[in-house]
């Protein structure tokens, strides 16, 4: 992932949280993890789905990785 990506996604990530929901982003020199909780986070719920992105996916599978997340966290603010 470029750094324009990154921003974006962590842009995305934002207005899912402002909207009410969780999002746990990590990223470092392995790769981004993003996990996402719809609501509050509580001890006795699982995550609702989780991405990860590694340094050594290809370029095809981690694009296919962020489309797929992007449209995610789209439908996760449009449903709150």
């Amino acid at each position: 992932m470029n750094n324009e990506q990154i921003m974006n996604l962590i842009q995305e990530i934002s207005e899912v949280q402002a909207a009410g929901n969780y999002v746990s982003f990590t990223c470092n020199n392995f790769g981004i993890e993003v996990f996402v909780m719809r609501g509050e986070i509580k001890k006795s719920k699982e995550w609702d789905r989780t991405f990860f992105f590694r340094k050594m996916f290809s370029e095809k599978r981690t694009e296919e990785m962020y489309q797929e997340c992007l449209e995610y966290l789209n439908k996760m603010k449009e449903t709150v």
